[in-house]
């Protein structure tokens, strides 16, 4: 009997933006935790941001960690949330990400300026953290539970150590609860397209096929191997059958959201289903061809990683149908 075949979706697979992500967080973190001189670098005052010489910090202080528990949990984090990279597609992601920095940075300095009054010189560190704690809003709405269990009386879930890993950035110090606020604060307001902010900074397509092309060439990472390992025979290949049901929990909930909505304007159209019919079968025995997909269609799958012929192909065989089409993409 052959062996099952199982795909394997770890690492850096069509989300290019996360891959290069870490390093840029990462090595500044390193250099700040193991050279301490040079932490005025990387915080500000209010001072600062009217001082042309020093102004700069307020992006330098954004792409660092100031602590190591600070680091190891935040690189977990973002090398978790790259399955929205991979659902959304890299220009949408990397969007948000650009939307987030800036939002939360101005909030930060409201927050700065608010609480100058209290205090004779306040230094603001705000790190990565406001950008990092705004997606846990699309963790939560987002992502399903699985494997849901109650431990004296407290549920846990596979969910459960990522916000286990998010209250730990929250509470290493005082200052991380104002940035981790001003996050997620942000990232609900950017859910809810409050003053339709999820337009104010999007990424030109223009600007990222040119950084695909350039960059995105030496980044790509290469298509995964098929492992032809016995399906759940070690931890390993367990591991990727939990993100794998994962992602495709993810596209199920969205896709019974949408048959849930389709299910009430079909009741209201079942006295028309006869007469639909029959206009159907009416074209196919006249040998109408299948209505090609839209464009719009096929664009919002290409932005999503995948090749055009592999998107027309998709769409071909659920009848237009981007969900189902994203679904057997995913599953190829």
């Amino acid at each position: 009997m052959p062996r099952p075949i199982q795909l394997n979706i770890q690492g850096f697979y069509k989300t290019p933006v996360s891959k290069v992500l870490m390093p840029i967080i990462a090595i500044p973190s390193l250099i700040l935790n193991f050279t301490p001189t040079l932490r005025p670098f990387f915080l500000y005052s209010l001072e600062d941001l009217t001082n042309p010489y020093k102004v700069w910090r307020v992006l330098s202080c954004k792409l660092v960690f100031h602590h190591t528990t600070d680091l190891v949990c935040g690189l977990i984090l973002i090398y978790y949330f790259r399955i929205f990279e991979r659902r959304a597609g890299s220009r949408k992601f990397c969007s948000y990400i650009q939307s987030m920095f800036i939002l939360c940075t101005l909030l930060e300095i409201f927050c700065l300026v608010v609480m100058q009054h209290g205090f004779e010189k306040l230094t603001w560190k705000p790190g990565f953290h406001s950008v990092l704690m705004s997606f846990f809003v699309k963790f939560y709405m987002d992502v399903p539970r699985t494997n849901a269990a109650s431990i004296c009386g407290i549920p846990f879930s596979s969910k459960s150590i990522t916000y286990f890993m998010g209250l730990q950035i929250v509470f290493l110090e005082p200052m991380n609860a104002i940035f981790s606020v001003c996050g997620i604060l942000m990232g609900i307001l950017y859910r809810l397209n409050f003053i339709n902010l999820q337009n104010w900074f999007n990424i030109p397509e223009s600007v990222a096929d040119f950084v695909s092309r350039t960059i995105g060439a030496i980044v790509r990472t290469k298509p995964p191997q098929r492992l032809l390992q016995p399906m759940g025979a070690t931890r390993e290949i367990q591991r990727q059958q939990r993100m794998e049901l994962l992602e495709q929990e993810m596209l199920l909930t969205q896709a019974q959201g949408f048959l849930n909505r389709q299910h009430s304007i079909r009741r209201r159209q079942i006295a028309r289903q006869d007469q639909i019919q029959t206009g159907i079968h009416m074209n196919r025995d006249n040998g109408a061809p299948q209505q090609p997909p839209a464009e719009d269609k096929i664009v919002q799958l290409i932005e999503m990683g995948f090749s055009r012929s592999d998107v027309l192909q998709a769409l071909s065989v659920v009848n237009n149908d981007v969900t189902m089409a994203t679904n057997l993409l995913l599953q190829e």
